[in-house]
């Protein structure tokens, strides 16, 4: 299911978003699938022995779609057999959950099926954390089970045209099965979220102008990464706006493929440097850090800096510009200058 879904959400990626953080123009009705396009379909479905979850889900984003949302780690559940005609969207869900013994959340944009003892999921809630240009943008997407977070991430910021990122302790979570039709950005970093079995107080929402950032609520990196002192020359260096996608190889045949999992810093870094119009180095010995797969879109060189430094989860990284170069460094032990 995983790789059909997700090729559904890459074909209709360019029609299926409006109010970007670009002010592109809102895309013509997508063409594709009803499954993007309708968040309540009347279902007619069919199976007439028993399924799992995650084969029921497959049939639905394939025949059915709408905006349903499966907690992770429930694929295997086991499913009677079912018989729906012309049935109310609300009707189906509620009559497929019950079935599998579990619990449904209906919100304005979604339902959410979830076992009774993760009932603390449903208080996940971004829309307010988010800026008001970012909270207006919209967007349809569809995910198979054991998706990565940071390749739900790499597609929702490629498709926006913005930057929306997370530290290594939330990326590196898997999501459930999913489909949403179009509906606001906040709605669906909480489908994500949920699905990922990822509760209030597991997690931190930080915006600033032009990024969301997602990041574990231990996360000690500081907010500004850079360190040494300031000159006017690099500071220029840094506020250039810049486009960048991590691997860049992601990128083949006008469509985004990513990677199953994180590479080494010291493979991204000639990537980086090209993109970034700079050169970028690392210090002896964290050639070995990983970097999940992530894409920045028009925000400043020390935005990239900060988010990328600030995927790992510890207050031991920073960067200097140095001779016009940027390099990755130790942070200096409390107490050194």
């Amino acid at each position: 299911m995983k790789k059909l879904v997700l090729l559904v959400m890459c074909a209709l990626a360019a029609g299926c978003v409006t109010g970007s953080a670009r002010n592109r123009a809102a895309a013509d009705k997508p063409s594709g699938p009803v499954s993007l396009t309708d968040p309540r379909p009347a279902v007619t479905l069919e199976w007439t022995s028993s399924q799992t979850l995650g084969d029921v889900m497959h049939r639905v984003g394939q025949e059915v779609g709408g905006s349903l949302v499966l907690m992770s780690k429930m694929e295997n559940r086991v499913v009677r057999p079912l018989k729906f005609r012309g049935t109310p969207y609300g009707d189906f869900v509620r009559g497929l959950a019950e079935a599998a013994g579990c619990m449904v959340q209906e919100t304005e944009h979604y339902y959410f099926v979830y076992p009774e003892e993760y009932g603390a999921l449903t208080s996940v809630s971004v829309t307010e954390k988010l800026r008001a240009e970012q909270a207006g943008m919209t967007i349809a997407m569809a995910f198979g089970f054991d998706t990565p977070m940071f390749e739900t991430l790499v597609l929702l910021g490629d498709t926006l045209g913005y930057t929306i990122v997370a530290d290594n302790v939330i990326a590196d979570t898997t999501c459930g099965p999913l489909t949403l039709a179009q509906a606001p950005l906040g709605d669906a970093l909480d489908t994500l979220l949920k699905s990922a079995r990822i509760p209030p107080g597991a997690f931190e929402i930080e915006t600033g102008a032009g990024y969301v950032f997602l990041r574990g609520p231990h996360n000690p990196a500081p907010a500004d990464t850079r360190l040494g002192d300031g000159s006017g020359e690099a500071d220029a260096l840094l506020a250039k706006r810049v486009d960048v996608t991590l691997p860049s190889s992601m990128r083949a045949n006008g469509r985004m493929e990513v990677p199953p999992g994180a590479a080494k810093l010291r493979d991204v870094l000639a990537d980086l440097s090209l993109q970034l119009e700079i050169s970028v180095l690392a210090d002896k010995g964290l050639g070995e850090l990983p970097v999940n797969p992530v894409v920045f879109r028009d925000v400043p060189v020390s935005t990239v800096m900060d988010l990328l430094i600030r995927q790992w989860p510890v207050a031991k990284f920073g960067y200097e510009v140095r001779d016009g170069r940027i390099v990755i460094v130790r942070r200096p032990a409390a107490g050194q200058s």
